[in-house]
């Protein structure tokens, strides 16, 4: 009766060891990190480490961005001047972003606490840009402009079966 004892007690302890790992390795998303940049010079570094797009406009100004670094989901916010709106545009274009008509995924669901915007402003930009990934790939990437704001809402979308993660209702 005492070895079937020990062996119950050995086998509660790997199940709930297991179910510890499991829950620690797969459930979590892992750490979430977030910034504030006034400029772009404060920003640089995370433009490096590609928190935030390479092609941000040297005069942006309250640049917010969030990041996981087990998933390398983020998203970002920043204010353009006027001006450059249309300009930066051009050279998301050429970074590969085309335009996006249809319902934009939202960022990544444990990000939402951290990320710099929500579902209420990408449903309000009224230009908006997708970069697909490349083949093989699952990371697409989209670029949200409120002109009226003149803020640029811009965050990846990790794609499953080639379809964007489900939108929030």
């Amino acid at each position: 009766m005492t070895g079937l004892r020990l062996w119950k007690a050995v086998a509660a302890f790997l199940f709930a060891n297991a179910v510890w790992a499991l829950n620690g390795c797969v459930l979590l998303e892992g750490e979430v990190v977030s910034n504030n940049f006034d400029n772009y010079s404060q920003a640089k570094a995370a433009m490096a480490d590609d928190w935030l797009p390479r092609f941000l406009p040297e005069d942006s100004a309250f640049i917010r961005e969030a990041h996981s670094i087990d998933t390398n989901e983020k998203c970002a916010s920043f204010v353009v001047r006027e001006g450059d709106l249309s300009s930066f545009a051009k050279i998301a274009a050429q970074d590969g972003y085309e335009h996006y008509v249809g319902e934009l995924p939202a960022p990544a669901q444990f990000l939402q606490s951290e990320c710099p915007f929500g579902m209420e402003e990408l449903r309000s930009a009224d230009v908006r840009l997708k970069k697909l990934p490349p083949v093989g790939y699952a990371e697409s990437y989209f670029i949200a402009i409120d002109r009226t704001k003149r803020q640029v809402y811009w965050w990846n979308s990790i794609e499953v079966g080639g379809v964007a993660k489900p939108t929030p209702q």
